[in-house]
C-alpha cells in the first residue's frame, strides 16, 4: 500500500514537470513561470535556473551521468545543459543552438525530448517527427566525441600566462554550439507522447494510440502495440530476468502492462 509520507504546502506555481536529479537523491521541479527548482531531502525548493524568454513553454529531463536538460519547446530556441556538482549545486554548464529540419515550412511543436547518447539528442513532435541532433565539424563530419562535458581552453606553452588563461576561460562567454539535424524520419501519425532511451532500444508512444519499440541506431521497428485510446503516458523498466516491460496509460484510463523479449 501507498503512504504518506511528506505534503509540500508551499506556493510552487503551477508545475509543468519533475524528474530526479542527477545525484539522484534531489528532485528537480520544473514551472510554467519557465522556472527550474531543486528540492533536497529535508530542505525547502530552490531555483537553480530560470528562462530567459518570457513565454512559451520548456521541456525537462535529466540523466545521471550528462546533468539536467532544458529545451524550448515552441520554436526550440535553445538547449540548455545544467551540470550538478559534487556539493549538490548547480551551475548552466553549457547551451546549444537545435536546428530542426523542417522542408514543409511548418510549425514546430516539440512535445518530447531526451539525449540519445553522448554526442546526439532527440526531439520529437506533435506531428509524430523525430530528430536526431548532432554536432557537425566544418568538414561536414558528424562529431563523436562528448557534447555534454564542457572543453577547456588549452593552455599558452608560455607558464606565466597560464593560469590566467585558465582563469578567464572559467567565466568567458562563449556562442552557444549548433546541433544538426542527423536524422528525420516520420514515427507516428499523432503527436508523441513518451520517448525513453533504453541501451539499445527506443520507445515510442503516441496519441495515434501506438506504442512502438525501436532498435537503436538502425531504428528497427521491432515491436507494436495499440491501445484502445490515444497514449498518454508510459514508463518503462527491466525485470528480474532483465526482460523489458512497460506500463502504458491511455485517456480512457486504461492501463497496459506489456513485456518484450
Amino acid at each position: 500500500s501507498l503512504h504518506l509520507n511528506r505534503v509540500l504546502q508551499e506556493d510552487l506555481g503551477f508545475l509543468t514537470g519533475v524528474a530526479l536529479a542527477p545525484d539522484g537523491h534531489s528532485l528537480i521541479l520544473a514551472d510554467a513561470g519557465l522556472r527550474l527548482q531543486c528540492m533536497k531531502p529535508g530542505e525547502a525548493p530552490s531555483e537553480i535556473w530560470s528562462c530567459r524568454y518570457s513565454e512559451g513553454a520548456m521541456l525537462l529531463s535529466t540523466h545521471p551521468d550528462y546533468g539536467v536538460f532544458v529545451l524550448q519547446s515552441v520554436e526550440t530556441r535553445g538547449l540548455y545543459l545544467l551540470r550538478q556538482k559534487e556539493s549538490g549545486e548547480f551551475q548552466e554548464s553549457l547551451e546549444f543552438e537545435p536546428n530542426l529540419e523542417n522542408p514543409t515550412g511548418t510549425y514546430v511543436l516539440v512535445t518530447q525530448a531526451k539525449p540519445e547518447s553522448e554526442s546526439s539528442f532527440l526531439c520529437a513532435s506533435s506531428d509524430g517527427l523525430l530528430w536526431k541532433l548532432a554536432k557537425c565539424t566544418s568538414e561536414g563530419e558528424w562529431e563523436t566525441s562528448n557534447l555534454w562535458q564542457k572543453t577547456e581552453m588549452p593552455e599558452t606553452p608560455t607558464p606565466e600566462t597560464a593560469p590566467s588563461v585558465q582563469d578567464s576561460s572559467t567565466d568567458s562567454w562563449s556562442p552557444p554550439s549548433q546541433l544538426r539535424t542527423q536524422q528525420r524520419r516520420k514515427i507516428h501519425s499523432g503527436s508523441v507522447t513518451a520517448l525513453h532511451v533504453l541501451p539499445g532500444l527506443l520507445v515510442t508512444a503516441s496519441k495515434d494510440r501506438d506504442v512502438k519499440l525501436w532498435e537503436r541506431p538502425s531504428m528497427q521497428l521491432l515491436g507494436l502495440f495499440q491501445c484502445e485510446a490515444a497514449v498518454c503516458c508510459l514508463e518503462p523498466w527491466l525485470g528480474p530476468d532483465s526482460t523489458l516491460k512497460l506500463a502504458v496509460g491511455d485517456t480512457l484510463g486504461n492501463v497496459y502492462f506489456l513485456s518484450w523479449e
